[in-house]
């Protein structure tokens, strides 16, 4: 069994001092749309606050002193196998041989710890680590070495030696990032920690050891050291890169740096700051467009950014800046932003999608790689001009961010073992705070009670039956199912509708009987409101968004099609074939529709296309500014419902008449699609957990 640990810390109350840790255990053999729902995420431990623990590994010894027992057993973890005892082997009513039995029911299995996991502060605890304002200040100790300015002991990842720069130990050459990370590999950080490790342990005096902490970046030896070798990834390999908290880490820094609110030392001046474009009306006006995009954002996409000349320095959370940053930004940026600065902006943005995806190609992993390269030496270029006054813009994640593709690589995608899952079980679990005269031990005797619920479902399968669709939905096969509501008889349609639904009879029907069959159909359909799919996201239709005097305040009816496409016809022995190739699309939909053909019953979509993407824009944007003009009723077409892959979100896009002021800026939109999609499979949310259909099903 492949396990990983996660540790964080949250605040219980909003406007109360509340801190408090905990930490969790996943089970990485369940898939990833089962691992992270709530009967197989298990509590380890609680740190009531609210003052930090003075030394962590005390509370984290007893869970890992656990572990490494069962990792040093000889049979392993003993398991008992419900599913075998539910299927009726053996016999419950046999009480002769019921030992023999029970023994038969257990399987021994063994541990092994792949991922330990936490933020940027709390890995100082669990890797044993200097902390990132080091001089060596990579978490996963690689031989980058900080630079500092004068009289200062905190330390910046810089690559570029700033000019006239002459600070010992920090005043090396520029460093390569390509080449340094090229060279790191599991065995040269292994053998660089042990050496170090050994050399920190040596030391004969407080100064000594504070010169070896100082230089090798290690501070004690980590708890998970005493885990056997055998059973973990090793040291340092075993701690994980966090892909939640940059987002936060970004908000503190990119921001700052365009509204001309970040940091500026004395010898600095703010006027010299040619990127500080977010300002006065322009950032205020900024804010509230942001704000207004909260109609046109999907529900599936959860919370919507607020407005952030408002509300980013009071309490936005990392996931209203994630969609606010990674997929508005460079839609809601452009022509506002400074240019060179929003290309380097939108490298990094492009970077962060791919490496958000749950599925990444070696292609597509290179090319983050390479831009994040390109982002962080264009930062260093762009802001940081080499000044040693301006060494603090180059902040921790700068460096943490090289690491992604290769650590990417080396481990799979991070979306799926990042702290969102743990940010979750918090919200969770504080929600059922009871008593908050004494929120530590009510929070952990929740956590108790996770853990013996979870127990009981795993002993007895059948307390936890599978959800099933409402009983008016009807499957379509392969995850898609046809909701309500549903008009109560076939209604006609419109003229360029009918025309849409006529070619989509010839294409069905062929040749011979297209005439017949369109002859045939009464020009009348029925039509159905809402459409599952199977990554648990609903598509709505227009229809059902507005019969009920728009009901709905979210806009859902946005969705990315593939689209079989037929090439240039060729000959083949004699017989002509057509190349086709799947192209993506992307469609409002007006309704979904049930339409007789011949006697037959088809289930189709119905809906209006947009244009093909600005390729200036796309270009630019390193492919991240996707804006498309809507065809309206030019471009109505009928198709399988089984070609739509995704609810996305098309928001108004003024920023276009920027670049053209012609009718191509007419009906533009911009299209985002949600971050880490599959993310909403793997915590178990789907939109039909918090629906009920018109009969009240749920």
């Amino acid at each position: 069994m492949v396990l990983m640990f996660s540790m964080d810390g949250a605040q219980l109350y909003r406007n109360k001092v509340s801190e408090c840790w905990m930490y969790i255990w996943i089970i990485f053999d369940r898939s990833p749309d089962q691992r992270y729902k709530k009967r197989y995420v298990l509590p380890g431990g609680f740190i009531g606050g609210p003052n930090a623990p003075h030394y962590p590994d005390t509370f984290l010894y007893t869970g890992l002193y656990l572990l490494a027992a069962i990792m040093r057993d000889e049979k392993g973890l003993p398991v008992w196998d419900s599913r075998t005892a539910r299927d009726g082997d053996p016999d419950p009513d046999n009480n002769n041989n019921n030992n023999n039995d029970d023994e038969e029911l257990l399987k021994y299995i063994r541990l092994f710890l792949a991922i330990a996991g936490a933020d940027t502060v709390g890995m100082a605890d669990l890797n044993g680590g200097a902390g990132h304002t080091a001089k060596m200040l990579c978490r996963l100790f690689c031989p980058i070495i900080g630079r500092r300015k004068t009289a200062k002991g905190t330390h910046y990842p810089c690559c570029a030696r700033p000019d006239h720069y002459h600070i010992v130990g920090c005043d090396h050459p520029d460093v390569d990032i390509a080449q340094l990370l090229a060279d790191f590999t599991s065995e040269s950080a292994a053998k660089r920690y042990d050496e170090n490790l050994i050399r920190v342990a040596s030391s004969s005096s407080l100064a000594a050891y504070k010169r070896n902490r100082r230089e090798t970046g290690i501070s004690k030896p980590t708890i998970f050291s005493g885990l056997p070798s055998r059973y973990t990834f090793g040291i340092p390999d075993i701690f994980a890169l966090d892909y939640m908290h940059p987002i936060i880490n970004l908000k503190e820094l990119i921001i700052p740096l365009w509204i001309g609110q970040f940091q500026c030392d004395p010898t600095d001046d703010r006027r010299t700051w040619f990127w500080v474009t977010l300002t006065g009306d322009t950032w205020t006006s900024h804010g509230q467009w942001v704000e207004d995009l909260a109609q046109y954002l999907p529900g599936s996409f959860d919370t919507a950014p607020r407005n952030p000349a408002a509300k980013l320095n009071t309490g936005y959370k990392c996931w209203e800046f994630l969609i606010y940053f990674v997929c508005y930004g460079p839609a809601v940026f452009y022509g506002i932003v400074d240019d060179d600065c929003y290309r380097n902006y939108c490298q990094l943005i492009r970077a962060i999608r791919i490496l958000l995806q749950r599925e990444i190609t070696v292609e597509e992993n290179r090319e983050a790689a390479w831009l994040l390269k390109e982002f962080s030496e264009g930062y260093e270029r762009l802001y940081v001009q080499r000044r040693a006054d301006r060494l603090h813009f180059v902040r921790p994640v700068i460096h943490f961010l090289m690491h992604w593709a290769e650590q990417t690589r080396r481990k799979g995608p991070g979306n799926i073992y990042a702290q969102w899952v743990l940010e979750t079980l918090i919200g969770n679990l504080g929600a059922e705070i009871k008593q908050h005269s004494n929120p530590y031990a009510n929070l952990a005797h929740r956590g108790i009670r996770r853990a013996q619920t979870n127990a009981l479902k795993s002993l007895i399968p059948d307390l936890a039956p599978e959800k099933g669709l409402p009983s008016t939905a009807k499957p379509l096969g392969d995850g898609y199912a046809l909701l309500q509501p549903a008009d109560r008889c076939y209604r006609p349609v419109s003229d360029e509708e009918y025309a849409a639904v006529e070619r989509y009879i010839r294409d069905v029907v062929g040749s011979e009987d297209e005439d017949e069959a369109v002859e045939e159909w009464d020009g009348k359909v029925w039509r159905q409101g809402r459409v599952l799919l199977p990554n648990g996201q609903i598509v709505r239709s227009a229809w059902a968004e507005q019969r009920n005097g728009n009901e709905f305040h979210r806009t859902n009816r946005m969705v990315k099609v593939f689209n079989e496409t037929r090439g240039v016809e060729s000959d083949v022995d004699g017989e002509s074939e057509h190349d086709s190739e799947l192209k993506i699309e992307f469609a409002e939909v007006r309704y979904f529709a049930k339409l007789r053909i011949q006697r037959i019953e088809h289930v189709v979509a119905i809906g209006a296309f947009f244009g093909p993407p600005d390729e200036h824009l796309l270009d630019i944007s390193s492919g991240t500014y996707y804006s498309v003009q809507h065809s309206g009723d030019d471009d109505i077409r009928v198709f399988n419902i089984k070609t739509i892959q995704s609810v996305v979100m098309m928001g108004p896009d003024r920023q276009y008449q920027l670049y053209r002021d012609d009718d191509s800026a007419e009906d533009r939109y911009f299209m985002v699609e949600k971050p880490g999609l599959k993310m909403a499979e793997l915590i178990e949310v789907t939109e039909l957990d918090d629906e009920l259909d018109d009969n009240g099903d749920s």
